[in-house]
């Protein structure tokens, strides 16, 4: 007979839109006739990266080639730069180039052409694809040479009279990064900061995300007290929200008791719990196993030399 094991709940694909979000993606969608470079920054697992997707996604669902002032949105994720030959600013632009096509660049035109130039090829294949928005993923990763080369595209572009704005998206340190050129920081149009979900925030987003919290009474203490115990144990993080309710799925499926505060904030000390031995078992020192075949090895060994001695 088959052990039975528990199947989770599919993730919740549908984003919910908080006010921070919709206010982040007017302010950028505001500037973008001006061939903006913007910049989103907050810590991690705050909702930059999903509220990224969501307005690619919406811009590229609305897309109408035959519609006025209608363009595609594409986001861009720093891992993809591999190590190549070439300077900083030749490996930004290829991999830009490379990742809106999905095709490799030439490599002869690659070696043979300044940064110029392939900032112009990729400008072409922008306009060719009807893409004005580019987001920026993980940019500080990058190094000031690879932003100025990107950067390089965009005025490029607004040479040739196409709007192209440029979102670069980071965490806390990326505006420090951001402002070592004056030729960046001066072009950067709007500099929105994702903060930490309030109460409000989290409750919003718990409802929509799981059945158990949208049955929730606001005015109810004991409910109260649950939506807090999430907000204060995920800090506010909606990125650490959503690992925590399928935790609560697992241990709901044989809890047999009541749900409160106090059950959810087990629920998360189980897992710190789990962290913190796994951060202990990695710092401690390797020891060998002590195998049945390392032992009798070892045994043997001591008589084998007898024996030699004695032979000799």
């Amino acid at each position: 007979m088959d052990p039975e094991f528990f199947l989770p709940q599919p993730k919740p694909t549908a984003i919910v839109v908080t006010p921070l979000m919709r206010e982040v993606i007017n302010r950028s969608l505001s500037v973008h006739l001006l061939s903006a470079l913007i910049v989103w920054f907050g810590s991690g697992r705050i909702g930059k990266t999903t509220t990224a997707r969501y307005l690619v996604d919406w811009l590229n669902a609305r897309f109408d080639a035959q519609e006025p002032g209608s363009f595609r949105a594409f986001t861009y994720e720093v891992g993809r730069i591999g190590k190549d030959s070439g300077n900083e600013w030749k490996k930004a632009i290829k991999s830009v180039y490379q990742a809106v096509l999905d095709t490799q660049m030439d490599h002869g035109f690659y070696l043979r052409n300044p940064a110029e130039e392939l900032a112009r090829l990729t400008v072409h294949a922008v306009r060719r694809m009807d893409i004005q928005f580019l987001i920026i993923d993980e940019a500080a990763r990058l190094s000031i040479e690879a932003i100025q080369a990107i950067s390089l595209i965009r005025d490029i572009a607004h040479g040739q009279e196409w709007p192209l704005t440029i979102v670069f998206v980071g965490k806390d340190d990326l505006p420090k990064l951001m402002t070592k050129v004056e030729h960046i920081h001066k072009r950067v149009l709007e500099w929105c900061y994702f903060k930490e979900y309030g109460l409000d925030d989290t409750w919003t987003f718990l409802s929509a995300l799981h059945p158990y919290f949208a049955e929730l009474d606001a005015k109810n203490p004991a409910h109260i007290e649950q939506v807090q115990a999430v907000h204060e144990l995920c800090e506010g993080l909606p990125g650490l929200m959503v690992p925590l309710l399928q935790q609560l799925d697992y241990r709901l499926s044989y809890h047999s008791g009541s749900v409160d505060a106090t059950f959810i904030r087990t629920v998360h000390e189980v897992t710190r719990r789990s962290m913190m031995d796994a951060v202990r078992a990695s710092a401690a020192p390797y020891k060998a196993p002590h195998t049945k075949a390392g032992k009798e090895k070892s045994r043997s060994t001591p008589s084998s030399k007898s024996k030699q001695d004695k032979n000799q």
